[in-house]
């Protein structure tokens, strides 16, 4: 019985093992554009703890207008699927006088060896209707 016991162990070990650790930094854009213009935002995930299926870390992202956010971020990932979320908030600067918020969610597939993350991103709005929704890529 060990015998026909031991292949299975082993079989599940390295199904067990497959996934990659998706922990550093990755970078790369969101190009998304409305009914007139298009927009590039840039943005940067630094993903502290990348091992198994829940994934934390930062991310920081430069707007087409210069509006910089970085904030907390956590996610999910189910095989070569992953997604990412983080509410980004700045305060009232002199040129606002209410404070910005939107949640950006970053749902793609890795791809590349796991080197390369491709999907969607999303801004949206948590107070109000609608928000951006472009095409994501990221690259470590």
């Amino acid at each position: 019985m060990s015998r026909l016991f031991a292949p299975a162990v082993l079989s599940a070990a390295a199904l067990s093992g497959c996934a990659s650790d998706l922990s550093g930094e990755w970078v790369g854009s969101c190009d998304f554009q409305d009914a007139r213009y298009g927009y590039t935002s840039a943005i940067t995930v630094n993903v502290a703890d990348g091992e198994g299926a829940t994934l934390e870390g930062e991310v920081a992202v430069d707007m087409y207008d210069g509006t910089a956010f970085i904030g907390e971020m956590d996610g999910d990932r189910a095989d070569s699927s992953v997604e990412l979320r983080s509410p980004l908030r700045v305060a009232e600067t002199a040129a606002t006088d209410s404070t910005v918020a939107f949640d950006l969610t970053l749902t793609g597939r890795l791809e590349g060896e796991d080197t390369v993350l491709v999907g969607d991103c999303t801004f949206s709005y948590p107070e109000q209707a609608g928000g951006l929704r472009g095409e994501l890529r990221l690259e470590r």
